[in-house]
């Protein structure tokens, strides 16, 4: 079974009919069954409606009009590139291997997997090379796919194959393929940044997202042994505030050195060090986080100006590595917005049932 398109113009509106035909090797020379006439269908058709073919009767489906061409390309006379429903089609196994940090650096694109994400990226003007969709999800989302840029590919799958391409086990009903491009303009100065070491899991790295874009920090800067930053879980777990931060993978040394050069205070959060509560946070400053289980090496941790650790009560080991650069990154809001406020000659996080945590960014 195929569907093939139909545009059938009614004033300044264009209505997508979609005729559903079988295919019969015995209905002509070339082994394709003749398509229904444009009279056919505009028999049927009416402003604001879209028809399926059965092979009998066009009947209505759920799938609103679109205006301009905005659905997709349509080809000339095959219905072979409306709906892709063979997960052997190359350009589907093109879209699988984006699963892989490997062939993501070398197609240069990746895979932004739910309607939210794709709202983000069109709210960030991110550049969309192609979304793939099935009919249920395009019946309920067509003016999200009207927003997107002319040139952006849209194509209709069966479900089938978008559960093929997706890396969730139950896709909402689209996926986007985004191009990389550069970091976002960067301030020539940083305020408040995160230096990430070694962070493996893609969830931590996300949350830090989020919680960057929230106290409104100026980037984040991991090293290359971390996890892939455009890794699919990582902008899921940012909940699409991944289009609205700087993540830079670069060696951290070099950089550290950069920002001191810049008068950045380095802290370095780990146990054993002043609460974050005695720091001047309205200072130029950048936290360094290190891998869930070993913490920041040895060579990083010599490389800050000062340990800063996060009080914590007795019998809690330690903090995951997100709550511990979202408590950070908002004490500093916090002492920027509305002021500093410091207890003269009284350590705090020494109060009664109170420690400075071991192992500081652990999980």
């Amino acid at each position: 079974m195929v569907i093939c398109p139909i545009v059938i113009r009614y004033q300044t509106r264009e209505v997508l009919a979609f005729a559903k035909k079988s295919w019969s090797r015995s209905s002509d020379r070339t082994g394709r069954s003749a398509l229904p006439t444009l009279a056919e269908c505009k028999n049927r058709a009416s402003d604001g409606q879209s028809l399926v073919y059965n092979g009998n009767q066009p009947q209505p489906i759920n799938i609103p009009s679109f205006r301009g061409n905005t659905f997709i390309q349509m080809p000339s006379n095959s219905a072979d590139d409306l709906v892709l429903s063979s997960i052997q089609n190359p350009w589907v196994k093109q879209l699988r291997r984006l699963h892989q940090s490997a062939d993501r650096k070398a197609q240069q694109m990746f895979l932004c997997e739910g309607t939210h994400l794709l709202q983000e990226a069109i709210a960030t003007h991110w550049p969309i090379e192609a979304v793939c969709f099935t009919q249920e999800w395009a019946g309920k989302h067509s003016r999200l796919i009207e927003s997107l840029f002319p040139k952006t590919r849209r194509q209709l799958v069966s479900q089938q194959v978008l559960n093929h391409i997706a890396t969730t086990e139950h896709p909402d009903g689209v996926i986007a393929i985004a191009r990389f491009r550069g970091s976002l303009s960067l301030k020539s100065n940083v305020t408040l940044g995160l230096g990430v070491e070694t962070l493996q899991e893609p969830g931590n790295l996300g949350v830090l997202i989020r919680a960057s874009v929230a106290t409104a920090a100026d980037g984040i800067w991991v090293s290359p042994d971390s996890v892939d930053p455009v890794h699919p879980k990582v902008l899921r777990a940012s909940a699409g505030q991944w289009f609205r931060q700087s993540i830079i993978s670069t060696p951290l040394q070099p950089w550290i050195e950069k920002c001191r050069s810049q008068k950045c205070q380095i802290l370095a959060a780990a146990s054993g060090g002043r609460s974050f509560w005695e720091f001047d946070l309205t200072k130029p400053t950048i936290f360094l986080l290190g891998n869930e289980g070993a913490g920041l090496t040895k060579s990083l941790m010599q490389s800050a100006d000062e340990v800063v650790s996060i009080p914590m009560a007795p019998g809690v080991e330690s903090l995951n590595v997100g709550t511990t650069g979202a408590l950070l990154l908002y004490e500093a809001m916090r002492q920027r917005t509305c002021g500093k406020h410091l207890i003269a000659n009284q350590p705090m996080g020494v109060s009664p049932g109170f420690r400075n945590v071991q192992n500081q960014n652990r999980g």
